[in-house]
Formats: structure tokens, sequence, C-alpha cells
């Protein structure tokens, strides 16, 4: 099955071996530098310069861009560093790096012969469905596969019908799926585009349950009042809550969700923070990059002939003082966005202290007031866009109010009232500092350690005090502050929808969704640190049947296409 392996692979998987060499790569906080980065230390621009200096056709596409935000630069600087650890390297900042060279593998001949598998109806529908998803192939390549691999052909119309056919059992099987183990939910929607269509998404985001999966004409407040209200009404399923993006159409589509139910239709919502904080790590890229062409531009100046000329030097002096500015403007900036992104944490890592809306919202407030003193438009319009998004981006502070609530009242009755504040911080500054690491901040990893060392410590033999810290954890793990799973959802379609051409129909294409959707809820995850080996469904209770009326975990065998006894 070597052609399935290599047509069938996921089309967006990112190379480990680049990030794990990033991840082990300490902290350097005891160097003296000299660099207008001091941030970027001596084992970060040796890692820069390997991947910058790939050859072209070796370095993996996207790989700059990566860096650039791993490292909260531009591009431009990224390239930089390459050139001077080449030139350090080589002497010579033009040489070339060296072709990359491939050994090939032989493959022996005695290979023996595997057994006889009989090409069944369900075996040849099971496969073009796996090549479908997850294997994300194309009409034409799935025909080369089970040409290949099961000695048979199909034609590109059947391929279509029956592609178009399961997808409508998919549809039914849906619909009468019982969502009620869910309760009340905060979703967290967004869409996708394709062609002349929208894809409607919306997840849950503990357990990453694709609720809506509507494929519209286009995407405004109707179609998603539409969408929100065809959930709600579902029996045993209740919206509470809801995270987004900036949308305009977002909030016109609460009441109209109302006025199409009939009834109040009054739900919070949360502003995704996400996007807040990248394009404040976009605008300090521009900033950087417009001090790296000023520094460009007045070294240029220095190393032209004719320097002695007043004129020249003037020229020479007015570009260092305009670099010098962009670098302090810079600097200062990029102050003020680490302080914006503070305002908008859950847990402070130094205290362990668990934030409320009063202190998040002041030093928001500070942070604005310092920003708005910059005379940058880039700055002016990331200004804005916070200004509009205000008084929905601390609702997740209400929504943990509520579950830590609960807690403090258990807390208190199985511990001293001194001792609540103290077990509190500890074990909410432990989860904060795990957070981190997990997320790729390999700096926090000592301190992290020691966290984890002495709440392991203090509650190593007492059930009752590991209890607690496992519920706060929690707590604090299912706050929802983005849109993230949604997000992270609409990444995955967008990488099956990049092996389309064209859906004959808005119809055709709600169809491919609805086999999306049934088999993105029921295949288990495989890398998830938590939720390895289980699948949306199964980590939210759903129970799936097939059409004999069994309980089954097979997607296939729930649209009516069972294994091969």
């Amino acid at each position: 099955m070597l052609a399935y392996q290599e047509i069938a692979q996921p089309t967006t998987l990112w190379p480990e071996p680049m990030e794990l060499i990033w991840q082990v790569l300490g902290p350097e906080t005891d160097l003296v530098l000299r660099w207008k980065r001091p941030d970027i230390g001596l084992a970060d621009r040796l890692f820069i310069g390997a991947v910058v200096n790939l050859p072209r056709e070796g370095r993996p596409w996207g790989a700059i861009t990566w860096l650039a935000e791993i490292y909260l630069t531009s591009r431009e600087t990224i390239y930089e560093i390459g050139r001077q650890v080449r030139q350090a390297l080589l002497g010579c900042g033009q040489a070339e790096p060296p072709p990359l060279m491939i050994e090939m593998l032989s493959v022996p001949d005695n290979l023996t012969e595997g057994p006889v598998i009989r090409v069944s109806d369900h075996r040849l529908k099971r496969t073009i469905l796996s090549l479908l998803l997850p294997g994300g192939a194309s009409l034409r390549a799935i025909q080369d596969c089970l040409e290949v691999s099961l000695d048979t052909s199909r034609s590109i119309g059947y391929l279509s019908e029956f592609i178009n056919e399961a997808g409508q059992r998919a549809g039914k099987v849906l619909d009468k799926v019982d969502y009620s183990p869910l309760g009340k939910v905060i979703l967290a929607r967004d869409e996708t585009y394709f062609n002349d269509l929208a894809f409607l998404v919306a997840v849950e985001p503990h357990s990453y349950v694709l609720l809506a999966g509507q494929v519209e004409q286009q995407c405004d407040s109707d179609t998603w009042a539409v969408s929100l209200a065809l959930e709600q009404s579902r029996d045993g399923l209740q919206i509470v809550g809801l995270s987004e993006d900036a949308a305009l159409f977002y909030e016109p589509s609460l009441k109209k969700t109302a006025d199409l139910l009939t009834t109040e239709f009054s739900v919070q919502t949360q502003k995704d923070i996400w996007h807040l904080q990248f394009k404040g790590a976009t605008v300090l890229r521009t900033l950087e990059r417009q001090a790296l062409g000023q520094l460009q531009r007045a070294e240029k100046l220095a190393n032209a002939p004719g320097l002695q000329d007043d004129k020249r030097v003037d020229d020479w002096l007015a570009a260092e003082l305009k670099a010098e500015a962009m670098l302090e403007l810079s600097a200062q900036f990029r102050f003020w966005y680490g302080c914006v992104c503070d305002s908008l944490e859950l847990v402070d890592w130094r205290s362990g202290e668990i934030r409320d809306t009063t202190i998040n919202q002041w030093l928001l407030d500070e942070c604005m007031q310092a920003l708005s003193a910059f005379d940058h438009p880039s700055i002016k319009a990331w200004l804005t866009y916070i200004k509009n998004q205000y008084d929905q981006l601390f609702t997740y502070l209400d929504w943990l109010e509520v579950g830590l609530d609960a807690w403090l009242q258990q807390a208190y009755r199985q511990l001293s009232p001194v001792d609540v504040p103290f077990f509190e911080r500890l074990t909410a500054r432990a989860w904060r500092l795990q957070r981190a690491v997990i997320n790729g901040h390999r700096s926090f990893g000592p301190a992290s350690q020691r966290a984890l060392a002495l709440l392991d410590a203090i509650i190593a033999d007492d059930p009752t005090l590991r209890s607690l810290a496992q519920s706060l954890m929690t707590i604090l793990e299912q706050t929802i502050r983005t849109s993230c799973a949604a997000e992270t959802v609409n990444s995955i379609i967008k990488s099956y929808l990049r092996t389309k051409r064209s859906f004959q129909s808005r119809q055709t294409a709600q169809n491919w969704f609805n086999l999306f959707r049934l088999w993105f809820c029921m295949h288990p995850f495989k890398r998830s640190h938590k939720r390895q080996g289980q699948s949306p469904f199964q980590l939210a209770g759903i129970k799936v049947f097939t059409p004999e009326g069994e309980e089954t975990d097979d997607w296939m065998a729930a649209l009516g296409y069972p294994a091969d006894a």
C-alpha cells in the first residue's frame, strides 16, 4: 500500500524535526550580547542560519515565515541573520550552500507475496472513503490508487455519484445524533470560503464536536442567524456563549437569531484574543522591518564615496537619526505589546494570581493610553482594532468566575481560610507555567518544573488536595478565551478543499461537508496530548448507530458500509 501512503498523507503536516530542534534550544539569559535583538541568542541565530541556508529545493515551504512568527521579527531580519551566519562561517556573504544530497534506497527483489484479499463491494467503498478522508486524495488520484492497490478501476462519474450519495447518508446520520450530552455549550465559530461558497463552522471547544456545518452562497448575519437557530433548536442543547473573531456581521446575527426562534436569545460573546495578539506581532515585525531598512540605507550612505561632501554627510546623519528613532519606536512598542498580552492573561505566571476583570481592564487601559501617544499608522490601526472589541475582550473572566466560585466553596470546606489563597495561587501558577512549556516557551521549563515539584510535594499523600488541585486546573484549562478550536477545524477543512477544483452545486458541497463532519467527529485523535485515542463524539459522550441500530465508533459503518468479517 505504498501508493496509498504517498497520495493519502495529510497535506499540511509541518516537518517535525525542525520544530523539535527549536524546542530543545535552551535560553541564553546569561550572555552579554551586542546585537540589536539580544533576546535572540547565539544558539537561536545558529539555528536560524541553518534553516535559512538550506538549499531552496530542500527547505520546507513556509519555514522562513514560521521562524519570523516564532521569534516575533520580520522575514527580512531572518534572512539577514542567515546571511551573517553564512558570512561568518564561509568568509563570503555571496557563497551558496552546497546542494542537497539524497541517498536513494533500493528495494530487495526477494519480497514474499502477502495474503490475497477479496475485493468486496464494501471493501471497495471503504477504500474510496478512506482515500477521501483522511487521505485527502482527488478523484483521479483515487482512481490510480484503486488500480495499483486493488487492481480495479472506477470512473470519475461513479466516484462522484458514490461520494455524493455517501454525503447524503452522512447528513441523515448527523440529523439523528443526540447532542444532549453536551448540554450548555459555548461555541467557537468561524467560516472558510471556497470558490463562491461559504462553509460555516461552529465547534464545541472542549470535545471539538463540529456542530454547525452549513454551506451557503454567502456569509452574513442572515446565514449565521439560521445556523445558530438550527443548533439552538436541537433537543437537549443550549448555546450559552460564543467565541469569535472581529467579523462585523457576527453581532447582528444574534438579534436575527432571536427573531427566528421567536424567543429570547441572549448569549455572552468573547472576542478572540489570539487575533488581537497576532495583529500586534505583525505591527512589531513591520516596525522592525522599517528600522532595518533605515539602518541599511544609513550604512549604504556611510560607505558611499565622497562622504566628505557636506550634503552627503547631512543625508547620512538624517538616515542614521531615522534608523535610531525607528529602533527606539520598535523597542517601546515591544514593551507595550507585551503589556497588552499580559492584560489578557488568565493567570499571572509570576505570582499565580488568577486575574479578574478589574485588574485586566486597568492594565489594558494603561496600555491603550500609552499606545495613543505613538504617531505610526500601523500602531494606530491596531489600537482602533482593540477599541472596537474592548467591551467583549474579558467575557472569559465572567465564565471563569462561575466555576471558580464553586471551587472556592469546596476549598473552604476542606482547608483553613488562611491556606486557600496560597493553595489556589500555587496550583494556578503551576498550571500556567506548564501551559507555557506546552505552547513552546522553553525558557519557562525550569520554573515550571520547580512549581510542579512544589505542588506535588504538598499534595503527595493527600487525595483531597490532589482532587482540589486537579479540579482547579480543569477549570482553568476549560476557560475559553479564543476561537482557536474553530480556526483549527477551519485549517483542516482548507487542507482538504485544496485538492478540489470546484463543486457542481451548493448541494454537492453540502454533501461533501456532511461527510467531513461525520468523519471528523468520529475519527480518534492521534497526536493530541490529552485527547489521543478518542474521537470528539467519544469525548462528549455522544453515541452513533448503524442503520441496523447497533452502536458503532466506525464512521463508515454508520453510513452503512461495515468492514468485511
